[in-house]
């Protein structure tokens, strides 16, 4: 069962309104935390729980509330099971596709390149 599919489930298990999106936060509060370290808005993790999108205010709401009560000791977050895989931003798809060398050729030694700047122009200092 994909992460997607299990917080599907999760999220139609629960009962309606915020208490129930309260409960849903907090037994999934290390992938929803993950999720925002990683850039996802709250329209993707309300997506990615198979919510409306209209869900995404009151998620954050209550993932607010959530935080709150765990950092003054009123709740204990439980342990993390399988938090999902970051998804690269279009800037790190860009340097990683940047730094590869084009398919068949080999990679340059740090003399290649510094010979290829020289080459160019550009001093190169040591």
């Amino acid at each position: 069962m994909t992460d997607k599919t299990r917080l599907a489930d999760l999220a139609s298990n629960y009962p309606p309104g915020s208490r129930g999106l309260g409960i849903l936060v907090l037994r999934e509060y290390a992938q929803i935390t993950s999720a925002r370290r990683h850039g996802w808005s709250w329209a993707d993790i309300a997506q990615a729980m198979d919510l409306d999108a209209q869900k995404a205010k009151p998620l954050a709401e209550a993932y607010r509330r959530v935080t709150q009560r765990i950092a003054s000791g009123q709740l204990t977050a439980p342990p993390a099971r399988g938090v999902p895989a970051p998804r690269p931003s279009a800037a790190d798809l860009t340097r990683e596709r940047l730094q590869r060398p084009p398919p068949g050729a080999a990679p340059k030694t740090p003399e290649q390149n510094a010979a290829a700047l020289a080459a160019s122009g550009v001093k190169v200092i040591d």
